[in-house]
């Protein structure tokens, strides 16, 4: 329902923070939105952003392979297509192999790595290695092209586990969301794990970045599973706002929520959203949860004790 929204309105919170801390310095330093439904179209929150364009056709035939994209095709046992993408990112290298190999190196790859996850790397994936290499230098142009010559979007770095996913999300923390974008609308997994256990999208509500959770959810991602640490999405977003409560980080609790997210689901501490907001009695958000069917369990203090039952002889 959001995805198409969500596509052309990921951008960074900055303007957000900004008027965020505006609506808290009005409240008094908390907001407190009774009876208010805090879940928005995303382009009610965040300014519009023109996802990449893909070329144009004119409907010519397409150009014939040159020699060199013809021996990229064959040293590394790729189509001819697949060739001619590589030979337009490298430029017809006089050692096509070293050069590759190098720029896999350069971005952190290691093509034969001692302790490889979750196998070694074999020559047939070296295609979307070279994905995962333009990803994370952040070449948009060059991750279509690649993309559109089917390349994985889901192709995982054989040590830490991280596909283009991780590096997009980085980008998208610094200001430049198109990569991930791109990548969603290309299928790039949400509930991936990298080596670690951690998701994208615990990694997207640590950075703070709402955008990128908004847009994580309308593809997918799953606002139950756990971190390696037995961490819960929607624990880390009570926290945050329990620790600055402004209307940004309701809302990203509500976005959780509204995506599934399990209210009484509690984390490797025991620690659930409901319980974190009844202890530090923020009852705008035990009205919120309980909306989505959060139990509230009286403490052991105010339990009105059974009465006794006396049994007859």
């Amino acid at each position: 329902m959001l995805k198409a929204a969500l596509l052309a309105t990921l951008l960074t919170l900055a303007a957000t923070r900004s008027e965020a801390a505006s609506l808290k310095h009005a409240s008094g330093g908390r907001l407190n939105l009774p009876g208010r439904r805090l879940l928005q179209p995303a382009s009610a929150v965040f300014p519009p952003l023109t996802p990449p364009a893909l070329p144009a056709s004119d409907g010519s035939l397409p150009a014939a392979v040159s020699p060199a994209a013809e021996s990229l095709a064959a040293e590394f046992r790729l189509s001819e297509e697949q060739g001619a993408v590589l030979e337009s990112i490298y430029r017809n290298p006089s050692d096509p192999a070293a050069t590759i190999e190098a720029d896999l190196e350069s971005s952190g790859i290691d093509v034969a790595p001692p302790q490889p996850f979750p196998a070694p790397l074999p020559e047939d994936n070296l295609f979307d290695y070279v994905l995962l290499a333009q990803a994370r230098q952040g070449s948009v142009p060059a991750v279509e092209e690649l993309l559109s010559e089917q390349g994985d979007p889901n192709v995982a770095d054989p040590v830490t586990g991280e596909t283009p996913l991780f590096a997009a999300l980085e980008q998208a923390a610094m200001g430049e969301p198109e990569l991930l974008t791109l990548l969603l609308s290309r299928g790039a997994n949400t509930n991936v794990r990298n080596a670690n256990g951690t998701t994208p999208l615990l990694l997207a509500i640590q950075s703070g970045n709402n955008a990128t959770v908004m847009a994580l959810l309308s593809y997918g991602a799953d606002t139950n599973l756990a971190g390696p640490d037995g961490e819960l999405p929607l624990v880390l977003a009570v926290q945050q706002y329990l620790q600055d409560p402004i209307e940004e980080s309701m809302l990203l609790v509500e976005s959780l929520l509204e995506a599934g997210a399990a209210p009484n689901l509690a984390d490797s501490g025991g620690n659930s959203a409901t319980s974190l907001a009844q202890g530090a009695g923020a009852e705008d958000l035990l009205d919120l949860l309980t909306g989505y069917g959060a139990v509230v369990v009286a403490p052991a203090s105010e339990r009105v004790p059974a009465p006794e039952v006396t049994l007859l002889p």
